[in-house]
């Protein structure tokens, strides 16, 4: 679906972290479909002069979009939205687009809706997973070790070191390749590295999702982990 518009907004209290606010037109509900609007209001979406929309907002952590922890809103006016007294006689026109959806106006930014609250919601509802995706941004280090930094797999590049844990604990991985992409075995689309184990050699792909985690160990240089991979660093 194509949408009307689209913005990025930086978070205001975690760094790092940005909405994307996209609008959509939508058009599955009409003035007749509740008992609120003026002949007048009516006639103006008639007219086209305002019109139905959906707004999403997602996440955005180092140019990747976590879909999967979007919010919508659907059914809210959009345009020039035309404001009508008891005898239906005009008072105002009000511009509900992005900014106003995002901001309010100049005068009254209180009244930015929806976009603040569906923010707000989103947050409260994915504390656990908005706290991974935080940790994830590059330089900040995960809270259970204190060592090991979080990153985004698809900003891994040839020649990266990471930590991968296996049956034996955790090991140094070295990213041999630019990532491909690829899909999984119910073709949801994912991408790959082939990359190798410091302590052993053996080669392989790496396979992960859009919003995929890795760790790695900024502190330990290549010299340390040929030394004897991770647990020597």
């Amino acid at each position: 679906m194509s949408f009307i518009e689209s913005r990025i907004i930086p978070d205001a209290t975690v760094p790092g972290l940005s909405w994307r606010v996209t609008v959509f037109p939508y058009y599955d509900v009409t003035p007749s479909d509740a008992d609120c609007y003026t002949p007048s209001q009516v006639k103006a979406w008639e007219a086209g002069e305002w019109q139905y929309v959906g707004v999403v907002v997602t996440p955005v952590i180092a140019d990747t979009e976590f879909v999967s922890c979007d919010d919508s809103l659907w059914g809210l006016e959009y345009g020039a939205y035309l404001v009508t007294d008891e005898d239906d006689n005009e008072t105002e026109r009000i511009s509900l687009d992005m900014d106003y959806f995002t901001k309010g106006t100049p005068e009254h930014p209180e009244y930015a809706y929806p976009v603040p609250d569906m923010i707000e919601a989103c947050k409260g509802q994915l504390k656990a997973k908005l706290a991974l995706l935080v940790a994830a941004l590059p330089g900040m280090q995960t809270r259970s070790t204190g060592q090991l930094a979080v990153r985004l797999a698809n900003t891994l590049r040839p020649g990266d070191l990471i930590v991968q844990r296996d049956k034996d604990g955790l090991i140094a991985v070295l990213i041999l390749r630019e990532r491909e992409p690829c899909k999984d075995l119910f073709g949801r689309e994912m991408f790959r590295f082939w990359a190798r184990r410091r302590d052993t050699g053996a080669e392989g792909h790496m396979i992960y999702g859009p919003e995929g985690v890795v760790m790695e160990q900024p502190h330990c240089t290549s010299e340390q982990l040929e030394a004897g991979g991770f647990r020597k660093c």
